[in-house]
């Protein structure tokens, strides 16, 4: 409320600052008017307006730590808490100021009834003209017009002061003034309304004096008349008198005028002479724009509302086509048309194709094939022949895809990790012995994999791509078409062990049945290179048959610890630092931050000895402890020496996207820069979806805003 208050406040100082240095002293009456009334509601608008900014945020796949040991339960010790008065005085004393207030806007409002209803009247056409006994200013509320009884029986009162609070009445000013004085009421330690207010009913005095001078007075007769009836006579607070020229208080039971009477009347004499031309006009017009949208910036509420997008529909997909002689492509036993691709390509942008025609196509089908399936926009794609025949047309068309696909797309770079995988396996099979290579299907598909991810100048500096021949079609060995079968024959299961076996004798077994399933499942067939040897190709399925290592054997449950039961845990604040503590039957033990015994009052009782994390709660193991996703103690790990094993230390994480690291700096407000360029964060995010191979160097200044430099050139760190 406060902050609204401030803001608010704030801006009709600006608005009501605007009118006193630009607009009062125009001749632009009617304009200040709406005006005016337009900056009070504007003003008390603008700090309620919010606008949304949409982000969007990748939201990553929650990873599930082991928990190192279980607390039975926590509470926190309930803490005296102070009872803060001060917001009750202060709407109290905003409460009586409402009542005083409203209270003071009824009696004005009941006396100028009261008035109407018990003295005579006189209608004059639209306008009803109340006579008073009273020596009073003649002032006017609505369609009723105050003068006095004797002065307008005699005729004393100039034709001009008719014709001013007629148009009071006509143009309906009370209105104005009822408005204001009911903002009066609400925000009555506003002093800035005080100044409005003013402001409305001495622009009110602008309008009619303006509508007599058209009647075609003589301005110095009718300031005459201004000055004849500039005197200390009262008129209530809720009409619109002929010499509202002066604010009254009573404070005390004493009046105090805060602006003279006779200064106010020349203001409106200066008013008066004043003429403003259309250009004045329009330029002090057009200033309320820049104004207008300065406080709306200033003044309104932004709120940033992040939009997640779900990691879990994005997701890796391949398929294994075949092409036919006829040029269509089979995807297994089925015919697969373009359409069905394409329809698989705009679910999954990151779809990857591997074709193999079958031996003896026509190049121009496989280049057709394949010129369709780019034309759908699929971007990773592999395609290969199977058979024994040379194709050299077909590595014609393998080469002229391959150059206008470098030209179509930058390649990615593989990361060192990647460039030694690569290296590692493709110098294994490179190394085999000539005359008969045995490859491993897993193996043939990573290194492709690798090598379509390396750049030109990795490729320069790795091993040489290992020829592999074309694989078969994938399908039983009986119907391998272009395979000549080797192992014909397959050795027979060995027989099973005796019921006495030893654990050995069972192992040995289990590890020649698992031979005897590759033996079987594996397949040798004869290839004949470019060079005119014949190879034998020994195939093993992506089911290596290595063996993972059995799962340990499932230890018995503890037995359950009977003191275990009455364990009893929680925090407490003390001297400003919370304290965690475990009561059992010996009472109560307390651990500070640093994993430290300590007493009630936070003092250490064993110097700066960490306690191990197996001695804090029997048959647990506590490393941490957390409150609120906030470390409150942490004690010293000695898994190590309880068990005597190595502990090995966990892989690094996966580094993060340069898209996920762009949106994670956007939530820390960073500066962003493309190219040298300031950018928003929402245009630093549609940069990186468009291109995810920009380069980004991020750098921390202290306290400052993180600043993200993206640029398609490489960036070059100074050690």
């Amino acid at each position: 409320m406060l902050i609204y208050l401030l803001k608010s406040g704030a801006c009709l100082a600006i608005f009501m600052a605007f009118y006193k240095f630009f607009l009062e002293r125009e001749n632009m009456h009617v304009f200040k008017r709406y005006y005016l009334l337009g900056a009070l509601i504007i003003a008390f608008v603008i700090p309620l307006v919010t606008f949304t900014h949409y982000i969007e945020v990748t939201t990553l796949p929650t990873v599930n730590e082991p928990t190192e040991a279980l607390v039975y339960y926590t509470e926190d010790l309930p803490q005296p808490q102070e009872t803060n008065y001060l917001p009750m005085l202060l709407w109290s004393i905003y409460g009586l100021g409402v009542l005083v207030f409203g209270a003071k806007f009824l009696i004005n409002l009941l006396q100028i009834i009261f008035k109407i209803n018990r003295n005579p009247k006189q209608k004059s056409k639209h306008i009803i003209h109340v006579l008073l006994s009273d020596l009073i200013t003649p002032h006017t509320f609505f369609k009723y017009i105050f003068l006095n009884k004797q002065k307008f029986d005699n005729h004393e009162i100039p034709q001009a002061v008719f014709w001013h609070e007629e148009t009071h009445a006509m143009q309906k000013h009370s209105i104005d003034v009822l408005f204001v004085e009911l903002l009066q009421v609400i925000f009555w330690f506003n002093p800035l309304i005080y100044f409005a207010k003013r402001s409305i009913k001495m622009n009110h005095e602008f309008l009619a004096d303006q509508a007599v001078l058209n009647k075609g007075i003589m301005a110095s007769n009718y300031q005459h008349i201004l000055l004849a009836f500039s005197s200390n006579a009262t008129e209530p607070q809720l009409a619109n008198a002929i010499n509202y020229s002066s604010i009254r208080l009573k404070v005390f039971g004493k009046q105090i005028t805060l602006f003279n009477a006779f200064g106010q009347v020349k203001k409106r004499f200066t008013v008066m002479k004043t003429q403003t031309s259309k250009r004045n006009m329009w330029l002090k017009s057009i200033l309320l724009l820049p104004l207008l949208a300065l406080t709306l910036y200033g003044f309104s509420e932004t709120e940033i509302v992040e939009q997640e997008i779900d990691t879990k529909a994005i997701f890796s997909e391949s398929i294994d086509l075949f092409l036919n002689e006829k040029g269509e492509l089979l995807l297994g036993e089925d015919v697969i048309n373009l359409e069905q691709i394409e329809e698989m390509f705009k679910r999954n942008n990151d779809l990857y194709v591997s074709i193999t025609a079958f031996a003896n196509i026509d190049a121009e089908i496989v280049k057709k094939a394949v010129k369709n399936i780019r034309e759908i926009g699929v971007k990773k794609m592999t395609y290969c022949t199977s058979g024994d025949t040379a194709q050299p047309s077909l590595d014609e068309v393998r080469k002229e895809m391959m150059e206008s696909l470098i030209k179509s797309q930058k390649q990615q770079k593989a990361t060192p990790a990647e460039v030694e995988e690569y290296n590692k396996l493709s110098k294994h099979y490179n190394s085999q012995t000539p005359g008969k290579t045995i490859i491993k299907q897993k193996d043939m598909r990573r290194l492709r994999e690798l090598h379509d991810k390396m750049t030109s100048e990795q490729k320069t500096n790795a091993e040489p791509m290992p020829n592999f021949p074309p694989p078969p079609p994938p399908t039983t060995i009986d119907g391998l078409k272009n395979a000549t079968l080797v192992n014909q024959t397959i050795s027979p299961p060995p027989p099973p062990p005796p019921a006495n076996a030893s654990e050995k004798q069972t192992k040995a077994y289990e590890k020649a049945i698992e031979a005897y399933k590759i033996q079987r499942e594996s397949y040798t067939y004869k290839h004949t290179n470019a060079k005119g040897e014949v190879l034998d190709i020994i195939v093993i399925p992506e089911n290596d048959g290595t063996i993972p290592p059995p799962p340990p054997p499932i230890s018995p449950p503890a037995p359950k610890d009977k003191t275990q039961t009455q364990i009893k845990t929680g925090f407490v604040d003390t001297n400003g630092e919370k304290l965690y503590y475990v009561e059992n039957s010996n009472g109560k033990t307390y651990y500070n931050r640093g994993g430290n015994k300590v007493d009630k009052n936070g003092k250490k009782l064993n110097g700066n000895v960490q306690v191990n994390a197996s001695d804090v709660i029997p048959g647990q193991f506590i490393t941490k402890i957390y409150s609120d996703d906030e470390i409150v103690v942490e004690f010293k790990n000695n898994q190590n020496k309880r068990d005597g094993t190595l502990e090995i230390p966990a892989p690094p994480p996966p580094p993060v996207s340069p898209l996920d690291h762009v949106i994670e700096m956007a939530k820390k407000n960073a500066v962003f820069f493309y190219e040298g360029k300031s950018i928003s964060s929402d245009e630093a995010v549609r940069v990186l979806k468009v291109n995810g191979e920009l380069n980004i160097n991020t750098k921390q200044l202290h306290s400052k805003q993180p600043q993200v430099y993206i640029t398609k050139e490489p960036i070059n760190t100074d050690n």
